[in-house]
């Protein structure tokens, strides 16, 4: 009986941190009975206009590449992100009678909703860490970035980054799978395809950071493990191109969509300036969060200094300092446990280099950052 106890408190456990996540992000929706949803009177309502352009696609009344508020020009869902990847599960709120609003939130929700369950399997099932510290992992993961919970907050395509959990454990599970190829490999590969796909046809800057995530992990194991091991692994000799060969479709499917509907607008979508850029990206400082909009320790800031930064405001809810210490409290136990859960010194290597350079980017010595590597090598990167 005690294992059955144990499994259903922990369940418990991980429900009440769900709601805690909903009810802390949500919370200006939640007391306002439903009267604020997140976003501003620009881009906000933008946003809202792309989600029910893709109902009014789906329901025969537009052509889903022009939006109607550009009439006559062509071509115009390029100007935005598109907002695919949210407009289908909104639509079919819409279908259900919903009111636009409500179902524009409730999207929100089940984004949140996936990234907490998503973060919490991954942190579980492929990192084996303690329940207790996994749920709080996936709580802050949902909760700590300052960009997402200010009320006015307009960027509200970055909320598609609580997809990042679903889309890592099916990548990984598809690199486990090549050497030893079984039926799962080509379902795992697919899904990875669609939603990394769909993500970047949807939220190209969220695709974009989470590849340039990708590539900073692929440089740490070149240093930590060699150049041909992790070649090795990532491209066995023997690859198992006929189950990867639907993923590969659906992921070429997406790209063209993506060419087809941004390219012809390109130009006039402009760009930045790197320098322009640099003054929007997040600085060493920024990690504490000494912010007197910070809920948990503003007010205390508030009496010892100021916080010289133009973008403060959106600091409302960050708890970079906790995430520090819940990660510090993560490694301790993973290196007592070393044994059990087959802890290497690579490991700690390849995670040592991976947090090394993406603080590095946060540092910045007049004109001079690392943010002009991934600027001027990756392609659109300007956008």
């Amino acid at each position: 009986m005690r294992p059955a106890i144990g499994k259903a408190f922990t369940g418990i456990f991980y429900t009440l941190l769900w709601l805690l996540a909903l009810a802390v992000i949500f919370r200006s929706f939640f007391l306002s009975g439903g009267d604020l949803i997140v976003g501003d009177l620009a881009d906000g309502q933008l946003i809202q206009f792309l989600h029910e352009h893709w109902f009014r696609v789906f329901s025969g009344l537009e052509e889903w590449r022009n939006l109607n508020i550009f009439y006559p020009v062509n071509n115009t869902l390029g100007y935005s992100d598109t907002f695919f990847l949210q407009g289908v599960p909104y639509s079919a709120l819409r279908f259900m009678g919903v009111d636009m609003f409500i179902a524009f939130q409730l999207v929100q929700m089940l984004l949140a909703s996936a990234g907490f369950w998503g973060m919490l399997v991954w942190l579980r099932k492929r990192r084996r860490i303690h329940p207790a510290l996994a749920g709080w992992g996936a709580l802050l993961f949902v909760i700590a970035s300052p960009f997402y919970l200010n009320i006015r907050n307009s960027h509200i395509q970055l909320l598609a980054i609580w997809l990042l959990p679903a889309i890592l454990i099916f990548l990984e599970e598809t690199l486990i799978r090549l050497r030893n190829p079984d039926k799962s490999l080509k379902w795992n590969f697919l899904l990875f395809t669609t939603l990394f796909g769909s993500l970047v046809y949807s939220t190209f800057y969220a695709a974009f950071f989470l590849f340039l995530g990708l590539i900073i992990a692929l440089v740490s194991a070149f240093f930590v493990y060699g150049p041909r091991k992790t070649i090795s692994f990532l491209w066995p000799s023997r690859v198992a191109w006929r189950s990867l060969m639907p993923g590969l479709i659906v992921f070429i499917l997406w790209v063209g969509l993506f060419i087809w509907t941004y390219l012809p607008v390109r130009q006039e979508m402009g760009g930045r300036s790197l320098s322009v850029a640099l003054d929007s990206v997040p600085l060493l400082w920024n990690i504490f969060n000494h912010s007197d909009y910070n809920l948990v320790w503003g007010y205390l800031n508030k009496m010892i200094w100021s916080y010289p930064d133009q973008h403060r405001w959106s600091f409302e809810l960050c708890l970079p300092v906790v995430t520090v210490l819940v990660a510090c409290m993560v490694a301790v136990s993973v290196i007592r446990k070393r044994k059990e859960w087959k802890f290497t010194r690579p490991d700690l290597l390849l995670s040592g280099y991976a947090l090394m350079v993406s603080l590095l980017l946060t540092v910045r010595i007049g004109p001079f950052s690392l943010w002009a590597l991934p600027y001027y090598i990756m392609p659109g990167a300007d956008a």
